[in-house]
């Protein structure tokens, strides 16, 4: 799809589309034309870029008009290519048309819409069918919708972080190899893990309970210690239950942040990889994120010790624009970090001499 510099000078390229479909849709009989399936694909398929163009080059209102168009067609007559895609191309005209519908700030209606096609999409039809080119135009990757989803809601703020990660994240980022649905997912991950980390929740509520439980420990040796009287001991067991109700309330939802940011943190450092390993497309933004975060938890022993034998799976020269980073982290601790570490810049070394070793030589002078 072409950004142009000038969109409105492709505008009469456009409307002629446009509106030479919609004087066909008009004709008598044009529901036995429809049933032809390879002029019924045709005339989706170029409705469907009509969108996706308007939609790229900041024209949403040509966007909705061109959907009103396509959803027209789908009424006139069932793509017949074959009976069994025809919910594969519903799905498809819901997507199109949502999207349409959020560049022209109807959020809640395009995310309605969306949700209801994905509740009722099935599974992707890859290697299942031998499609036309227009054909494969009319068909929507179930990943495509998730990673739609995804940004809406966090957009919208109309679900929790951990309700979207469930419903859309958790089992399909393992099996996934689209790599825009994965770099959705991954910046999705990684803005929640730098949530938890900026706001210091965990640093909070860990100093809280250390002060609770030294609390709790004194009470309780009031309690034990018969020199006091009935009342004061009475009182000090009413107060150390409920500080042991707070401690374990506190203890509880610290356990379920930490384990949340390190789901979120490995399963976001995972996709990147991922990403990485895919495509060349994101590789910019990607690989500064990916080290970014990797770098930020070096002290992570558990997480550097799973990434030992993913990292060396990316492309070597990949890491060449944070050759000076890693160079300068380069120390003699025995950790899991530093073996990493070392890991990369020999790879580096080896594979990419010219590039890496005077970085590598002017940390060690």
């Amino acid at each position: 799809i072409n950004v142009f510099d000038n969109f409105d000078s492709y505008v009469v390229n456009l409307d002629g589309r446009y509106n030479f479909i919609k004087v066909l849709l008009q004709r008598p009989g044009i529901k036995t034309v429809l049933d032809n399936p390879r002029l019924n694909a045709i005339l989706s398929a170029v409705l469907i870029e009509n969108i996706k163009l308007a939609i790229v080059n900041n024209s949403p209102q040509y966007a909705l008009r061109n959907s009103f168009v396509l959803e027209k067609i789908m009424k006139c007559s069932e793509i017949t290519l074959d009976s069994s895609l025809t919910p594969y191309t519903e799905n498809t005209k819901n997507y199109i048309i949502s999207d349409a519908l959020w560049n022209c700030g109807e959020k809640r209606a395009a995310l309605h819409m969306l949700q209801t096609s994905f509740e009722k999409q099935i599974e992707d039809v890859t290697d299942l069918y031998i499609l036309e080119n227009e054909e494969t135009m009319l068909l929507t990757s179930t990943d495509d919708v998730r990673g739609k989803l995804i940004s809406w809601l966090s957009e919208l703020k109309l679900e929790s972080h951990s309700q979207i990660y469930e419903k859309y994240i958790h089992r399909a980022q393992d099996i996934s190899v689209n790599a825009t649905y994965l770099n959705v997912v991954a910046n999705f991950l990684s803005t929640q893990v730098h949530k938890i980390m900026h706001t210091h929740e965990i640093e909070h509520l860990t100093q809280r309970n250390q002060i609770d439980i030294k609390e709790a420990t004194e009470l309780k040796s009031i309690y034990e210690n018969t020199k006091f009287s009935k009342q004061d001991r009475t009182e000090a067991w009413r107060r150390m239950n409920r500080m042991n109700l707070q401690i374990s309330r506190d203890s509880d939802k610290l356990k379920s942040l930490e384990n949340q940011k390190e789901t979120y943190l490995l399963h976001s450092i995972f996709a990147f990889i991922k990403i990485l390993t895919l495509t060349n497309e994101f590789d910019s933004d990607v690989i500064d994120k990916l080290c970014e975060l990797w770098v930020e938890n070096d002290k992570n022993e558990k997480l550097n010790r799973k990434l030992s034998k993913k990292m060396i799976l990316i492309p070597i020269w990949k890491f060449l624009p944070w050759i000076n980073q890693i160079a300068s982290k380069l120390n003699y601790d025995k950790s899991a970090f530093q073996n990493l570490l070392i890991k990369v810049m020999i790879e580096l070394v080896t594979e990419v001499p010219y590039e890496s070793v005077y970085a590598l030589i002017s940390v060690l002078l």
